[in-house]
Formats: C-alpha cells, sequence, structure tokens
C-alpha cells in the first residue's frame, strides 16, 4: 500500500512560495538550498517536513519566513528588522551567492517591502522602500574590507559612481563588486583586482550601490 503524504499544507505552503518567488521553478529552490531536487520533492509532495531548527533558519536564507512555513501566518517572504537612525524597517535580506531566475531583479523587491518612510543617511534622503539587505558568506571582497558574516545595507535609489561598491547581477548570480571605470571587479586580496565578466556583455546590471556595513564584533 503506497504511503500517504503526511505533511500536504506544508507542501502546498512550498508550492505557493516557488511560484511566487522562484517562477514555479522546483529546480531552481532545490539548488538555492543546496539539496537534490529529488529529496527536496519529498517535501514538495507533503512527504517530509522541515522542523529542526537548523532546516527552518536555512529556509531563510532563501528568502521563505520559517514561521510562514510551519502556520501560515505572518508574511510568506522573510524579512529582518533594522535599526536605521530611530526609525525601524523591514529590509529583505539576501544572502550570497543569490541564484537569480530569469527577470534580471532581485527577487520581486518591490512586492517584499513593507516601509515606505524617508530617513537622513549619510547626508542624503533615501526611500526605506528602495532598500535592501545583502549578507555577505564568500571571501571575494576581503581586500575591500567586506568580510564573511557582513551585512551590507544597499539602496536601488543612489546611483552607482567610480569606486562605488555595488550588489550585481551577472548571469542571474548576485553577487558584491566593485564598480571601477565600467568595469566590476571582485578584490579578493588588497590591490588584487578580477573583473567580473558578463556585465560589458549585457548579461549583467547593478541591482543596489552599499552605503553601510554593518558587522557583529
Amino acid at each position: 500500500m503506497a504511503k500517504k503524504p503526511e505533511f500536504l499544507e506544508y507542501g502546498d505552503r512550498l508550492r505557493n512560495f516557488i511560484d511566487a518567488q522562484y517562477h514555479g521553478s522546483q529546480k531552481s529552490l532545490a539548488d538555492a538550498l543546496n539539496v537534490a531536487e529529488s529529496n527536496f520533492s519529498k517535501y514538495v509532495n507533503g512527504f517530509k517536513k522541515y522542523s529542526n531548527k537548523a532546516s527552518l533558519e536555512r529556509l531563510k536564507t532563501v528568502g521563505l519566513n520559517p514561521e510562514w512555513y510551519l502556520s501560515g501566518e505572518g508574511e510568506m517572504k522573510y524579512v529582518k528588522s533594522y535599526q536605521i537612525g530611530d526609525t525601524k524597517v523591514n529590509l529583505p535580506i539576501y544572502e550570497s551567492p543569490v541564484h537569480e531566475l530569469k527577470s534580471g531583479v532581485i527577487k520581486r523587491l518591490d512586492d517584499l517591502l513593507f516601509v515606505t518612510k524617508q530617513v537622513t543617511i549619510l547626508q542624503r534622503y533615501l526611500d526605506i522602500d528602495k532598500l535592501f539587505g545583502f549578507k555577505v558568506t564568500d571571501k571575494l571582497m576581503l581586500g575591500a574590507g567586506i568580510l564573511p558574516g557582513d551585512l551590507l545595507i544597499c539602496s536601488t535609489q543612489m546611483t552607482a559612481k567610480n569606486g562605488s561598491t555595488v550588489i550585481a547581477n551577472i548571469n542571474g548570480c548576485i553577487m558584491v563588486n566593485l564598480l571601477k571605470n565600467n568595469k566590476l571587479y571582485s578584490v579578493p586580496n588588497i590591490g588584487s583586482y578580477e573583473e567580473t565578466k558578463g556585465y560589458q556583455d549585457n548579461n549583467g546590471s547593478i541591482l543596489g550601490v552599499v552605503f553601510k556595513i554593518e558587522r557583529d564584533i
């Protein structure tokens, strides 16, 4: 006798998330979670359920709110509260490397922000609904003083200039780079610049400019 799925409601939520954030591609979400699609399909089809702390924390890295996954309550998208000045805001937090799909933009950014006030940051007025966070997990920008674990606060409103640290979409992969002479570079070591191919071939775009680095001491 075939085994019946015990966790259909959780599988249904995963399907809804896949449709909303991954253009209906189950494989893309499985790849983002770094798991085999054959195993991940057991969760989507309701035969298995994410329940331990480590697996629920992993869901956050692909933008899925564990509380919503478990209960169906709250927002589907995982957002993190971040204090800027005297204003507490909710920002979507992305973790590198983020593999984006066909849209060429950072996972429906406009649909994920919930605050629309303005605050003064670095003598500029920046719309909070144009901000997002990017959690660094690689060492590609060590030479620029950006470390694994750093949270980069970024704006889609600011203009990228020569010398700006930016978040870019290159061939569908979201990464942090240095803009220099209209080219993008990683800086793995001080004085070492490695060009990121694809930006000047119309296969890349700048999604936001980094203006603040948060680091846990």
